[in-house]
């Protein structure tokens, strides 16, 4: 027993056979009886070239992403959709934390230079929080 989901060539298709014993309600079946589906295969498609990157991604562009949002959390840096600055100190915050975080579980494992990154982009971050929070003058 087959079902054919389209009205393309059938070399195209390919057939999945159901090996349950059971239906849904829980009655013994055949294997005879079990249903069989036809399906196209998946088409694949070529990225687009705006989900092709244009520059292999490293550790630090990772980190760098973190830390420009933290900025625009901040208050700092133009929010690039809304294009104005505005204040968002818990999400500040969570930046801060979750760069706190990688330092945390990166240590030992990171190259100079991304040791050296992250450690001055907290420092950075953490200065202008408090400075916002009114922490520090």
């Amino acid at each position: 027993m087959g079902i054919i989901l389209s009205d393309k060539d059938p070399k195209d298709e390919f057939t999945v056979h159901d090996r349950r014993h059971f239906d849904r309600e829980g009655n013994s079946i055949s294997e005879e009886e079990s249903p069989s589906i036809t399906a196209e295969p998946p088409k694949e498609e070529a990225p687009s070239a705006s989900e092709i990157p244009s520059e292999a991604v490293d550790f630090t562009a990772i980190l760098f992403s973190y830390f420009h949002t933290a900025l625009i959390y901040l208050g700092d840096v133009e929010d690039p959709i809304e294009h104005k600055k505005k204040e968002n100190l818990p999400g500040a915050k969570q930046m801060i934390d979750i760069l706190e975080m990688f330092e945390n579980k990166t240590k030992g494992n990171l190259t100079p230079e991304e040791a050296e990154f992250i450690e001055r982009a907290l420092f950075d971050l953490r200065m202008r929080y408090l400075q916002k929070a009114k922490l520090i003058k």
